[in-house]
Order: C-alpha cells, then structure tokens, then sequence
C-alpha cells in the first residue's frame, strides 16, 4: 500500500489550511453548548443510524463506517441513541475546523492531538493551523493518485457498511460457487511466504528474483507473460523495476480485458535506495500479488468470455508508479477502452480478531463497479463484513480510474492497525492466526466478482452481476 511519504511539498493548499481552529463556543441550533459525540454503529441497523442521523438536537452528522459523529445538544443526542450503544465525547467541533487527510505513513508524522477519528483511505482529522500545516507539508496528488486534503462537508456519508445497503444477499449462482469454492487459502499463504524471502524494495536487487518466479509462475499456467520495464526516477538516478503481466486470451470477447492486479514491491519505513533491505513485505503486499497468483491459478483453467491480465505491479510505494506506466501504455496505444475493470487487492493477509471485514474502495463515478464486489461478498463470503467508501487513493487501482476506468480497490479493515506495517518486521508469521481466513475471505469476494465480469466459462449462459455495472 503506497502512502503520502515522498517528494513533500511545503506550501499551502490553495485557502484550504487558511483557517485556523476557532476558540468561539459552538452553540446548538436551540442555543445550547453543542459538542460531537461517537455513536458506535457497528452492530446497528440501517433504520437506527437513519434515527439518529434525523433526530432532535443534531445539528450534522458524519457518517464514518462502524461509527457516526454526532454534533448538536449533546443531552438530546444521548437521550436520542439506546442506552446500550457505546458513545464516546469528542469535544466542541464545526465541520469547518475538520480535514479529512490521505492515511499511510502520514501518521507518522501526524501530531496525535489533530486525530479525531482513524479512517480507511482518510484519517478525519483537526484542521492544522499555518504553522503546523508548514510542518507537514503537502504531497504531491500526482504522486498519491488523489487530493491528500478533503474539506468536510456536514452530513455526508464518508464510509458505510454495506449490509445497510443490500440487507438481502442477492441470489448465488452455482457456477460461481464452484469457482470460488477453488480458492486455495493454503496455497496463497504458501506464495506469501516465498514473496516475504525477498528484499522485494523497488531499489533491491532482489526485486528481480521476486520477478522471476512470478513471471515462471504465469508461465507455469500457460498465461503468455510479459515484464514490461519502467523509468524510476530518485534523487537523479534512474532505475528500471518491470511490472509482470500474464495474459489469458477470453474465448469469445477477446478483445474487452480485466485486470487482476497487486504491486509485489514492497518497503519499510525508510523508502529510499539506501533502505532496500530489510523490507519482506509480508501483509504489503506480498498477499496481494499472491492473491493475484491463485486467482490466475483458477481462471486459467477456464475459458472466461473475455480476456483477463493478471498482474503484478513494481513501483508502487514510490507513487503507483509501475500502475501509471501501465494504464499510461495502454492510453497511449488506443487500448485503455479494453479495459472493462481493474480489480486490485493490496494489504489482504491481516485481521485482528475473527471477526475479519474488509474496505472496498474507488471513487463515486464507480459505485455500482465497487457494489459488484460488495455483492459478491454478501453472496459468496457472508463471514466477510465489508465498508463501502467513495473516497479513495494510494494504490494501483488509482492510475485507471484518473483515466476514467473501472477498478476497485479491496484491503483489510484497519489496515494501518497492523503494527508491521511498513516495517522490517512485516514478515509472515507476524500475520497472525487469521490470515488464511481473511486472505482467503477477500480472494473469494474477487474471484466472484471478477467472474460476473469476464462472462460465462462455457454455452450455460451469464453470470450474475453483469447487469448495470458503469464500465
């Protein structure tokens, strides 16, 4: 999972960080001191968060996956919420003193004062002042995929769980099943732990090794491989990382594509040359690139309607490089049209508990793509709670959809939860016990989706979900 790390640009934003935090006391429309509270909705129900949304003394809301931010007379807001759900005080707020900001490795460098609420592709956090903007500086959108600052606007939904959505699994479809029922957890875990044996940094000699074996790999699966090679420019220097493409020809619309991606380079705290050691990769994003490798592994023994890429992406962690020399080829050679979704999976091997959940991610143009997945999972995965989010960036689905292509990101909820993240400790025994299950939860969710795209394996007829998708 690439983050906001690199070519920092001190500076302001445009009028964005111009406003500093307010000392006013905020009031409440009927006169009285407002303060924002934390409704813990996780275990709700789409008509309680409604309620609550809509009740007396709520002057906005923001609604932000497991939990919803309440603001208004905060003796109404509790009077309004069942005694039995947990509510947490976050003091007096005004949407114009918050941010929502790119979440990665920027926490790192994120006083932990202006964190008001952790969130999947965006921290919510308060609005920095001048001088402490001047110290975080402002990364580059080019390099992130998307803006690293979002002005807040009140009563808007930042992240929902999608059960609210869709409450009734749609029905299964039995070829799929099947399909899905391939996924080899074992196997993944298996590809994770080879992966992680290599200093797999975009810098690292051993970045080849890596690309070998997932280039024999393909080839093993009859795929026609390529390792196409791309500039990666640092501090002067140019160095050549390929991305690994197997291609599996569709037997009846050859000529519409989609991408199975995740990078397979990797990192630790200090992205540069001199750091190309140290750097396994294990949760990012070896489980990934292997999750590519086992979905190639099942569809290969098909014959999908269209053709599938598989890939997997070098430069990632130095700004989705090896996703924008990809999508940029296929743009500049009248090809990116093919292209009737991207499905990347980045960050799939770690949950805290059994209770496993993941975050689908893409930007609103794409929302009927990304309930593709969110579908799936309820019909196929239903142990596999997911958060849908209209906001996204930082990964390789972001070079596709800036150039007005489908693709939809999927990684495990809580990401930056996981301690090794982006450390030389993200080794494979540091996945925990859960891995396989959560590995294998997120491959089926593609595996089903991606099915609905490619087209029926033989004469029986479509998938389900093939209607109404935005490509």
């Amino acid at each position: 999972m690439h983050t906001p790390s690199m070519h920092m640009r001190r500076g302001l934003a445009g009028t964005l960080f111009a406003l500093a935090l307010s000392c006013a006391p905020l009031l409440a429309a009927d006169g009285k001191d407002a303060r924002a509270v934390l409704v813990d909705i996780s275990r709700a129900e789409a008509a309680d968060v409604e309620a609550w949304r809509s009740a007396q003394g709520v002057d906005w809301w923001l609604e932000l996956g497991d939990d919803l931010l309440l603001s208004g007379d905060v003796t109404a807001l509790r009077a309004a919420v069942r005694s039995d759900v947990e509510l947490r005080d976050l003091g007096k707020l005004a949407p114009r003193d918050l941010v929502l900001h790119a979440r990665g490795c920027a926490l790192d460098r994120t006083p932990p004062d202006l964190l008001v609420y952790p969130g999947s592709r965006y921290d919510l956090l308060l609005r920095p002042d001048a001088q402490r903007m001047a110290a975080l500086g402002h990364d580059d959108p080019a390099h992130l995929g998307a803006e690293e600052w979002i002005d807040v606007q009140p009563d808007t939904v930042i992240a929902r769980q999608y059960r609210f959505e869709r409450p009734v699994p749609l029905g299964a479809d039995p070829a799929i099943t099947a399909l899905v029922a391939e996924i080899d957890p074992v196997r993944w875990y298996a590809d994770v732990v080879t992966l992680a044996g290599w200093d797999r940094s975009s810098y690292s000699p051993e970045l080849a090794d890596a690309r070998q074996w997932i280039a024999a790999r393909f080839a093993s699966l009859g795929l026609v491989v390529s390792e196409p090679a791309f500039p990666l420019v640092y501090s002067g220097t140019t160095y050549t990382p390929s991305n690994v493409i197997g291609f599996l020809q569709g037997s009846s619309r050859p000529g519409e594509w989609v991408v199975v991606g995740g990078h397979y380079d990797s990192r630790n705290i200090n992205n540069a040359p001199s750091s190309a050691a140290d750097t396994p990769g294990a949760d990012d994003n070896a489980t990934g690139c292997s999750a590519v490798l086992e979905l190639a592994r099942v569809f290969s023994t098909k014959r999908p309607a269209a053709s599938m890429i598989f890939m997997c992406y070098a430069g990632e962690e130095q700004g989705l490089v090896g996703g924008n020399a990809h999508a940029g080829a296929l743009q500049a050679d009248g090809q990116l049209a093919r292209v009737r979704l991207a499905a990347i999976m980045d960050m799939i091997g770690w949950s805290a508990n059994a209770t496993l959940g993941a975050d689908l991610d893409t930007t609103s143009t794409f929302a009927a793509t990304r309930n593709l997945f969110a579908d799936a999972a309820l019909t196929y995965v239903p142990g596999l709670a997911v958060t849908v989010s209209g906001l996204t960036c930082c990964s390789d689905h972001m070079p596709y959809i800036n150039r007005g292509r489908p693709s939809v990101l999927s990684i495990h909820k809580n990401y930056t939860s996981y301690v090794h993240y982006h450390r030389s400790t993200d080794l494979p025994a540091n996945l925990g016990p859960h891995a396989q299950a959560i590995g294998g939860a997120i491959m089926r969710m593609n595996a089903a989706a991606v099915a609905g795209v490619v087209g029926p394996m033989d004469a029986a007829g479509d998938f389900i979900f093939v209607d109404g998708v935005d490509f």
